[in-house]
């Protein structure tokens, strides 16, 4: 069961998109086939494209949350009322091992990462930089 409150970390690019409240869906969702990159170590990137990333770290850990260091990120809160979210452990195990061990890199805390495929709500709370 996902804590009660969980975070999305977004750039700021997608901030434009989202505004102040919104709705999130999976990158995959809202990129064209032709965007997404077509090689082999793009492939554990593109997997997770599928699916909507939170967690319940408030701050921003860049390394726990795999991602990209010397970028702004903006932080949003899930709002009352979201869908079911499901806690990675769970999914992990029917992902290929070799996607897992590429998401799951040095430094990053998949315990503390939580996913859905359903969209959801969200509402700005605060940017900080990596």
């Amino acid at each position: 069961m996902p804590p009660p409150v969980l975070w999305h970390f977004t750039t700021p690019a997608t901030f434009d998109v989202l505004g102040e409240t919104g709705m999130l869906h999976p990158a995959v969702h809202l990129v064209t086939a032709k965007d997404l990159p077509r090689s082999p170590l793009n492939r554990a990137e593109n997997m997770a494209k599928q699916l909507i990333w939170l967690t319940d770290l408030e701050e921003l850990d860049c390394a726990a949350l795999r991602l990209r260091p010397g970028q702004l990120y903006h932080r949003y809160q899930v709002a009352p009322g979201a869908p079911p979210i499901t806690p990675w452990k769970l999914v992990r195990p029917s992902w290929p091992e070799v996607i897992v061990e590429e998401l799951e890199s040095e430094g990053t805390e998949p315990d503390r990462w939580f996913v859905t495929r359903v969209p959801v709500p969200v509402i700005y709370s605060s940017y900080d930089y990596c």
